[in-house]
């Protein structure tokens, strides 16, 4: 390659074809514009409602993972267009170190999520369980009152016990700041190697073969994709069954409103799972975004991205209709 196809490039995609390019180009600018505006509604919404609790501090952190991917979204989208690294091998540690950081960051988050929602649903349910019990309580001790009070006619005044719904038995919160920094940190952790070992050969941003050997395959496959994938399949059908449970109460006695919670943690995972997990499990089995398929690897790529803004829709629709 000289110096004139290094200029031209990214701006010469697919050999050159001016309707692939324009393509390439509206593709770019509709996701990063549309996304940051309806990232700040999001963001807009969220301050608005003025609450804080567990799925607001995750989807805040999404909002910030969803920048970092509207960054790369440019980069991503030119390397593999294109089959060609152009942004030298400075940028080449960044973008693999960022892409495999902010996939784990994401990954993880809807992990601690789907976690959540089910705690929630839990702490909800245990909270309903000590009201009826009370409740029982209550009226089999108002009836033997009442059952007392019928031998002595001369009583002026009844006694009657009441219920303190508001009291203090039950936790009504759950503190997320635990997971939500190892999140962080596992993240950093798994991703620290991307920054280190990848290089640019033949044109092509990729992992050092040095560090790709069948030990390290084994535990990305491990922690990015078998357990991940295994824990958000038992979540989601735990998660179904915790909302038919809650559907049959009409009070909520904690901080947070656990049906609009798993609502928005299904939908979002499913989302995550169908149309951002497979760019991501190619991504972590290859050493190179281009050894993919060459069709494969444009569609899962405007699949990721293209979700960020349906994540965003899904967001502000859900939050209307509750």
């Amino acid at each position: 390659m000289n110096k004139s196809e290094i200029i031209t490039l990214p701006f010469a995609f697919i050999n050159n074809d001016k309707w692939s390019n324009i393509a390439l180009w509206s593709f770019l600018s509709v996701t990063i514009c549309v996304g940051v505006i309806l990232q700040l509604f999001v963001l807009r919404t969220i301050v608005t409602k003025r609450t804080r609790n567990g799925l607001v501090c995750f989807l805040l952190q999404l909002i910030i993972a969803d920048s970092v991917n509207f960054f790369l979204c440019y980069f991503d989208t030119s390397f593999i267009f294109s089959q060609k690294w152009t942004f030298g091998e400075k940028m080449c540690n960044i973008f693999y170190g960022l892409t495999s950081f902010i996939s784990a960051v994401t990954t993880y988050l809807f992990l601690t999520m789907n976690l959540h929602a089910i705690t929630t649903a839990n702490l909800a349910l245990d909270a309903h369980k000590t009201i009826k019990s009370k409740e029982e309580n209550c009226n089999f001790i108002n009836e033997e009152v009442e059952s007392i009070s019928t031998t002595y006619d001369s009583l002026e005044q009844k006694r009657t016990l009441t219920i303190d719904y508001s009291g203090p038995n039950w936790k009504t919160s759950i503190n997320v700041l635990f997971p939500n920094v190892l999140v962080w940190v596992l993240s950093f952790s798994v991703s620290i190697p991307t920054f280190i070992f990848s290089r640019v050969k033949s044109n092509s941003c990729e992992i050092d073969s040095n560090f790709d050997n069948d030990g390290i395959k084994i535990l990305i496959i491990l922690f990015k994709i078998a357990c991940p994938l295994i824990i958000f399949l038992i979540s989601i059908f735990i998660l179904l069954g915790k909302l038919k449970l809650l559907k049959k109460f009409t009070e909520n006695f904690i901080d947070e409103d656990p049906i609009e919670i798993i609502r928005i943690t299904l939908v979002l995972t499913i989302l995550f799972i169908f149309f951002q997990f497979p760019k991501i499990i190619y991504a972590s089995l290859s050493r190179s975004a281009i050894n993919l398929d060459y069709y494969v690897s444009c569609i899962l790529c405007v699949l990721y991205y293209f979700t960020i803004i349906l994540r965003s829709l899904v967001f502000i629709c859900i939050h209307r209709s509750t």
